[in-house]
């Protein structure tokens, strides 16, 4: 597999970006990495266990590099409907939760936040979920880790930041 002295230096970025694990950034650091890899003329199966992931891991960034050089590297879009919050919302809503209590109340509650933000009541639960926040009194300082559900070992927080 043939690459360009431009190409490379990009890998080579792309490959020493620090990153934190399961981000955007770390999948295309270790796209680089097997690219990079592929290149030095290096097997399949020693690339794989080199990065740490699997064969057709390999097979496929390769091909996808080939194919499509480093536009290949990118995240394709997912299946399903497109998201309907934006990232700007949720960050709204998680700063509002941290904020002091609204005017007149004791706390922030779900139907507080949902009428601060504009977000059903619902929403606002599946997102305090999804990042690991508590509101009211059993926990007013941020994060707690959520009860265990069944088939689901480490609770509902996807973050990885619940202690």
């Amino acid at each position: 597999m043939e690459i360009s002295p431009d190409e490379r230096l990009v890998l080579e970025a792309l490959a020493r970006a620090p990153t934190g694990k399961d981000t955007h950034e770390h999948r295309r650091a270790l796209r680089a990495k097997i690219v990079l890899a592929c290149a030095e003329g290096h097997d399949v199966a020693y690339v794989a266990t080199h990065v740490g992931v699997g064969r057709r891991v390999v097979r496929r960034f390769r091909d996808r590099f080939v194919r499509d050089r480093l536009a290949g590297l990118e995240d394709r879009p997912r299946r399903g409907a497109p998201r309907r919050i934006s990232d700007a919302r949720i960050d709204e809503l998680l700063c509002r939760a941290r904020e002091p209590t609204p005017e007149g109340a004791r706390r922030w509650s779900r139907r507080t936040l949902a009428r601060a933000t504009g977000l059903s009541r619902s929403t606002v639960d599946r997102i305090l979920g999804r990042f690991c926040v508590a509101l009211g009194p059993e926990a007013p300082h941020g994060p707690r880790r959520p009860p265990a559900r069944s088939g689901d070992p480490g609770g509902r927080c996807a973050a990885g930041t619940c202690s």
